[in-house]
């Protein structure tokens, strides 16, 4: 479910040793904790379909978007904390995913949150200040890229917060259609970032000579 891991995995076995955890800008010594990354991708990429027994469908459909993202979230929380050795500033990961691709966010949620209800929700329902604050400046037009605090947030007011299939003035199916998005848009991105550098590595090995 990662394109190109498999060579990443033969660069970088032991006994081989072309490349180092360093040499794709990722924390020395890495290597197990990446090896973990990419499988906990593969489950969150292999879940398609969730049955909730006793619900409506529209609202099936939006807690199986949750969960979804929820598990892709913690694939991208793992790439950033063990692999590229940030913490919380979300905003600061998949450095070579170009902003463009971030402006896709901006899009989709003008297009699904149209009252601000889902906005006002995660921004009275989080427990994070600067999460607030990254994303009142991501609507204001500051900055794309910390578009995915929405993400963060909509994971930790899901998993550990009040946040339902339906909030209340919310449009119909916006936690579904901006779960899933942002659920695609992190695997995307994942890949566009892990590619870009496994290519610059391989480019300095001379695999394009």
């Amino acid at each position: 479910m990662l394109p190109g891991f498999s060579e990443f995995c033969y660069l970088t076995r032991k006994g081989i040793d072309k490349a180092k955890m360093e040499d794709f800008e990722y924390l020395v010594d890495s290597r197990p904790k990446f090896n973990a990354f990419a499988r906990r991708l593969r489950l969150a990429k292999s879940m398609k379909e969730i049955n909730f027994e006793g619900y409506r469908e529209s609202t099936a459909k939006g807690y199986e978007a949750l969960n979804r993202h929820f598990l892709i979230f913690s694939v991208f929380k793992r790439y950033a904390i063990d692999c590229e050795g940030i913490g919380g500033m979300y905003h600061l990961v998949l450095q070579y995913v170009p902003d463009t691709k971030f402006r896709e966010i901006r899009e989709a949620f003008k297009i699904v949150d149209t009252n601000d209800a889902v906005f006002n929700f995660l921004l009275e329902n989080s427990s994070s200040i600067p999460q607030k604050r990254s994303l009142s400046a991501f609507r204001r037009g500051d900055s794309d890229r910390k578009g995915i605090y929405i993400s963060a947030m909509l994971r930790n007011s899901f998993s550990h917060g009040i946040l339902s299939a339906n909030p209340k003035d919310a449009p119909q199916k916006s936690v579904e259609i901006l779960a899933d998005f942002m659920s695609t848009f992190l695997y995307q991105a994942m890949v566009v970032d892990f590619q870009y550098r496994l290519n610059e590595v391989k480019e300095e090995l001379g695999f394009y000579k």
